[in-house]
This record gives C-alpha cells, sequence and structure tokens, in this order.
C-alpha cells in the first residue's frame, strides 16, 4: 500500500477499512453466532475473505490495483473475519465443551500468534523475490485452507441449542476476586 501511494495516512486508512466492521457489525454478528449453525457462519466469513483477496489478487495482476480497489476489499475481508471471529468461538466451546474450551483457546490463541510471526516472514520473502501479488496470492492459498479445514469439522448444531448468557455486575466482580 505504501509503494503504491507513497502516504502513511493512506497505509493507516487500509488498516480502519479492515477494522471497520467490527465496529459496524460485530454486536449483531455475535448474536448470529449465538443462534445459527456457527459452521456456517465460518463457512460464509471465510468465502468472503477469500472473494475479496482475490478480487484484490486480479486488480494486483492485470495492473489495475487503486487505492479504492484496497479499502473496499480490505472492507469486505474485514467482514469476512468479523463473521469468522466470533462463529469460531462458539464452534469451539460446542466442539470442546466447558472442561476443554480454555485449552482449546490457549492452542488456538498459540496457533493465531505464530500465524502473526510467520505470514509477514513468508509475504516478505514472497515481496523480495517475485511481487505484490504473489504476496496476495499466498493469502489466498492460506484462506483457501481454511476455508477447507472448516469443511472437514465433523460438526452438527444441536437442537435444542440455547447459549447460556450470565450478566455480571461489578459487586460479582469484586466478590469473585476476593474470594480467590
Amino acid at each position: 500500500m505504501y509503494k503504491l501511494t507513497e502516504s502513511p495516512f493512506q497505509v493507516t486508512f487500509a488498516n480502519i477499512m479492515w477494522s471497520l466492521p467490527w465496529s459496524i457489525f460485530g454486536g449483531f454478528i455475535g448474536t448470529l453466532a449465538s443462534k445459527y449453525d456457527n459452521k456456517q457462519l465460518m463457512l460464509a466469513g471465510r468465502t468472503i475473505s477469500i472473494i475479496a483477496i482475490t478480487i484484490l489478487f486480479i486488480f494486483s495482476v492485470t495492473e489495475n490495483l487503486n487505492v479504492t480497489v484496497i479499502y473496499i476489499t480490505l472492507f469486505f475481508h474485514g467482514i469476512g473475519t468479523v463473521i469468522d471471529f466470533p462463529s469460531r468461538r462458539m464452534l469451539m466451546f460446542d466442539i470442546l465443551g466447558r472442561e476443554f474450551i480454555v485449552r482449546g483457546n490457549a492452542v488456538e490463541s498459540f496457533l493465531w500468534q505464530f500465524s502473526k510471526l510467520i505470514g509477514p516472514l513468508l509475504a516478505g520473502f514472497f515481496l523480495t523475490f517475485l511481487s505484490d501479488s504473489y504476496g496476495i496470492l499466498l493469502m489466498i492459498v492460506f484462506f483457501f485452507i481454511t476455508l477447507i479445514t472448516t469443511i472437514m469439522i465433523d460438526y452438527t448444531q444441536p437442537e435444542a441449542y440455547k447459549p447460556q448468557s450470565q450478566k455480571i455486575t461489578i459487586k460479582d466482580y469484586s466478590n469473585l476476586i476476593k474470594n480467590n
């Protein structure tokens, strides 16, 4: 993005465009994740991300990439991510149950952080030795792998799925801290 615009502001705005769907749709998507089939929601989110990044790739390969295309595709990729995130959390809880959810979240968080280390290294390699378009292609490959692994999950949403929600007050939190 900086190479295209030479503007730190526009690079920052690109990140804002990716993050904006969290603010706009976050609460709504969280409600969907608590009511509908989380595997299907994850598939929808990951498909939206793949389509958005593929469009970015096509514009990059054809050398028609511009700032507007980047902003729009990053916004839609953000929508895909915001759909995926709460759905993945709920799906993990459904599959692992209360007994193993903390360990499952720990492993998932470790792998997510690990990917944040390896991803930029691979992208840097692709950008240095190939081209920007190949860096985007790498993203598509990784998104496609996650889509395939999601499809492979053996999951059926429980018929009488009613998530339990408890409101915790500041007093409850204070008592919890005192007792531990």
